[in-house]
């Protein structure tokens, strides 16, 4: 999997790109806190091999802090962190 986030630190939107770059399959993209509450679900459903998807979290009503994204696609888990600056 091809992965982009930016920018990061974030202010407003942080956007997160990424691929599939063998079988297609279904994706999904989450956002947690640290403590574990997911405060989004930005993408669930079958992605292409090959194709580019671009997904945006807003962090306008969410409060400054770290966040962790995660991407599920079958057995493959990518997680990483996204600081929140205001």
């Amino acid at each position: 999997m091809i992965l982009t986030v930016f920018p990061n630190p974030f202010s407003d939107v942080a956007n997160i790109e990424f691929e599939r770059t063998s079988d297609n399959a279904r994706m999904l993209v989450e956002v947690y806190t640290l403590t574990g509450d997911k405060v989004a679900t930005l993408f669930d459903r079958d992605a292409e091999a090959g194709i580019t998807y671009k997904v945006e979290l807003d962090g306008r009503k969410l409060s400054a802090g770290v966040y962790i994204y995660r991407i599920t696609s079958g057995d493959e888990v990518t997680n990483g962190k996204l600081v929140l600056i205001k």
